[in-house]
């Protein structure tokens, strides 16, 4: 069995990939212990051209070509399709790895049978300026939430491949930015700990200056729900009613990326009025039996108004709410005896009514 397989979704990415696939050839680690598996999604430049023509003289290699899935889920799955190796690691086509990182990483695994490691990294610009880095020292087997290493939820990581495959996990497909969070929070969820590589930077993201990579891109309205609702299921899948629970699903209820980003600013423009309903609908009674008042933490003002609403069920306020925030009609929090609750009140009316129990208020709008 192949040690690790290095799984690289390819999409026009012909200018970057001998960086990218010359650090994978680099490795330390001996190079019948590494299978990299290219898969070209449909590229319209020559990236398929140079997969093959880096390939040629490692018998552990593979390239494989396929139609354009619009999104990284679909070539990373077929990746899994193909490995063989003990692991996996998930290295994006404009990136580029450390020579020692996947030696460390599998090094790491092996002496604590981790089933995932998180390795330090730094974005830079095309330019090489610093934007962005995580994780200053090596832990060994903690845990996914106390280190904080659930915050990084992309797939840039060495797995245990029999936690993949035991498991049936898969990217979701049918939306191109996202598809990570469900897969990776899954295999967090499913390993018995985890392991920060740390010691040195292992892994190197590219931020594009001209906005062409898929994390740099816009993304619709649908595909916000769709990634929301997979994220939400998966974490009530693997998990029971308490603390953990709660800390993973502040993100997909309460971040600006997930109920927010639904029914927020462009809810009601981005949606027909029959698709609003019934995205309302999914998600009141998705969150409903799973997320009550007292998971609410402290956090932005919109998205504990959205997410309340939402759980009460009550579609025509998130409605009213939501063409507040696009006017800019302007609401913040307002007290309550000795709490501070979440409520909003319009410049244009200030009727308040209980939403949930006694702990959230909305003000209607007046006037309008």
């Amino acid at each position: 069995m192949t040690k690790v397989s290095v799984i690289v979704p390819v999409h026009n990415t012909a200018r970057f990939l001998e960086q990218c696939i010359g650090s994978v050839a680099a490795q330390t680690l001996p190079a019948d212990d590494v299978e990299l598996i290219a898969v070209d999604d449909g590229s319209t430049d020559d990236s398929l051209d140079v997969l093959r023509r880096l390939a040629e003289g490692h018998p552990t290699w593979q390239v494989l070509h396929q139609d354009a899935s619009g999104g990284a889920a679909a070539p990373r799955n077929a990746g899994l399709d193909h490995a063989t190796g003990e692991y996996v690691f998930f290295l994006d086509s404009d990136d580029w790895l450390a020579p020692t990182a996947l030696e460390a990483f599998t090094d790491l695994a092996d002496a604590t049978g981790s089933g995932v490691v998180v390795p330090r990294y730094e974005e830079r610009g095309d330019d090489g300026t610093l934007k962005a880095k995580a994780f200053s020292a090596t832990r060994r087997a903690v845990d996914f939430i106390d280190s904080g290493a659930y915050r990084l939820a992309n797939p840039r990581k060495l797995f245990r491949r029999s936690l993949i495959e035991e498991n049936h996990l898969r990217f979701p497909t049918g939306y191109a930015k996202g598809e990570d969070l469900p897969f990776v929070t899954a295999a967090y969820l499913l390993s018995p700990h985890v392991d920060i590589a740390a010691d040195e930077t292992y892994y190197f993201l590219r931020w594009r200056g001209d906005g062409t990579s898929l994390r740099q891109s816009a993304t619709n309205r649908a595909e916000f729900w769709a990634k929301t609702r997979d994220l939400i299921e998966v974490v009530v899948r693997y998990t029971s009613p308490g603390p953990r629970r709660t800390t993973l699903l502040q993100r997909p209820i309460l971040g600006i990326g997930g109920f927010r980003a639904v029914f927020g600013y462009e809810f009601t423009t981005a949606f027909s009025a029959a698709e609003q309903r019934k995205i309302f609908d999914e998600a009141h009674a998705l969150i409903r039996p799973i997320w009550t008042p007292t998971d609410r933490r402290e956090g932005r003002t919109d998205c504990y108004i959205v997410s309340s609403l939402v759980w009460e069920g009550d579609f025509a306020a998130t409605v009213e709410f939501s063409d507040m925030m696009r006017d800019g009609v302007p609401f913040r929090l307002v007290p309550r005896g000795l709490r501070r609750l979440p409520a909003y009140v319009a410049s244009t009316g200030t009727v308040v009514k209980d939403v949930v129990g006694e702990d959230v208020l909305k003000a209607r709008t007046k006037g309008r």
